[in-house]
């Protein structure tokens, strides 16, 4: 989804001058109807796109181009009622007179100048319009030119400004991942710690710490090949039994390993545990009572404060004091 906003947005700038094929607008404005933040751009660059033809700078006419104009209008006047005077000048019949020869050079001479100075009055007049064309095209090819600087210098930002935004965001997304990630360290540190704390408790001799008794659970007939270990432990926090067999069998259904402590006919639950590849334990805190026996059954479930099922393990306790 990312992926496509980022290509999306830079269309924007392309999108409002007009520049989208026709399945390329119709993708754009209809990511614009589930994207608030491409609207607000689109938005934006509309607006500024607006105040393009403002920013041309105007082009003042140069001086003297309105005398040159009105020169030549009034020039072209004056031509034209000079050569309506002509005919009328050729139809009236010659009159010959003395010093006809030097009339008719004067004349000529005169025709002449006066051709000359027709051609250069146009000549003038042609001159004199010819910058104001010139003036405009060169005006309207500099508005062109301004307009299309500005919709560059526009598009160039617009892309550039996206980029940036894609930059910051992708900086955020890494502070916070970098955050995070501190986070789960400092986590982390503090849960080591704890964990060693309880690991130097543990090293550390327990205050008052006395092995009772360790006695062999030996199996009570020969098909059973199971063996195990019962210690007696005590310390400030009282009196422990810790059981540790291997070689137990496989459990069926929801059968449990079940452990006794016993004294004459009374039979104390000292807890049941399950095994795994044939080895189990058990730690069990009691009040001390002349127990002279702990056993281990096979039980067919967990929940029996009396044994219901089949001896496997057993070995008498000698400490009086158990």
């Amino acid at each position: 989804m990312m992926d496509k906003h980022t290509t999306m947005v830079e269309l924007v700038e392309l999108y409002v001058l007009g520049g989208l094929s026709a399945s390329e607008q119709k993708e754009f404005e209809a990511h614009l109807s589930e994207c608030p933040e491409c609207v607000k751009q689109v938005e934006e660059m509309k607006k500024i796109l607006d105040y393009l033809p403002l920013a041309a700078t105007p082009v003042q006419p140069p001086a003297g181009m309105k005398e040159r104009i009105l020169g030549h209008v009034l020039q072209g006047e004056a031509g034209t009622a000079y050569a309506s005077a002509v005919p009328n000048a050729a139809g009236q019949e010659s009159v010959p007179a003395a010093g006809n020869g030097l009339n008719q050079r004067a004349e000529s001479q005169a025709t002449k100048r006066s051709s000359a100075a027709e051609r250069a009055s146009a000549t003038e007049s042609g001159t004199a319009s010819a910058p104001p064309r010139a003036i405009s095209m060169r005006s309207s090819r500099g508005w062109r030119a301004a307009s299309a600087g500005l919709a560059a210098a526009v598009i160039a930002l617009g892309v550039y400004s996206a980029q940036l935004r894609g930059e910051v965001e992708q900086l955020e997304l890494q502070s916070a991942e970098a955050e995070a990630a501190k986070q789960e360290l400092l986590a982390a540190q503090n849960e080591a710690d704890r964990l060693q704390a309880m690991l130097n408790d543990a090293l550390k001799p327990s205050q008052g710490l006395k092995l009772g008794e360790a006695v062999k659970l030996d199996p009570v007939s020969e098909d059973i090949i199971a063996q195990g270990l019962a210690t007696i432990v005590i310390d400030s926090q009282g009196t422990h039994l810790v059981v540790q067999a291997e070689n137990l069998p496989e459990l069926q259904s929801n059968e449990a390993f079940q452990v006794w402590l016993i004294k004459g006919e009374d039979k104390r639950n000292a807890g049941t545990f399950l095994a795994r590849d044939g080895i189990g334990a058990l730690y069990y805190t009691f009040e001390p009572e002349d127990y002279d026996t702990v056993a281990i059954t096979v039980e067919p479930d967990a929940y029996g404060e009396q044994p219901r099922g089949r001896l496997i393990l057993a070995a008498p306790i000698a400490g009086a004091d158990i």
